[in-house]
């Protein structure tokens, strides 16, 4: 299941860095988990608005990796 929602969330990266390009720069990513975390401790732990940044957190980061240059 996990290799699953891995697989989905690398398609839909992939699909938004075309889609999106200039929304999806390092720079703007680092800017976009930069307020993500500021909102820590903003929302109840288990509520829809947390699993949301949760999962926005997560995406930003696999996109931050995915830019980084192949060795």
């Amino acid at each position: 299941m996990q290799a699953e929602e891995e697989a989905a969330n690398q398609r839909t990266i992939s699909l938004t860095k075309v889609v999106f390009p200039q929304y999806f720069t390092p720079e703007k990513l680092k800017g976009y988990i930069e307020k993500a975390t500021e909102l820590r401790g903003k929302y109840e732990a288990d509520s829809y608005e947390e699993r949301k940044r949760l999962y926005l957190l997560k995406i930003f980061a696999a996109a931050m990796t995915s830019l980084k240059p192949k060795e």
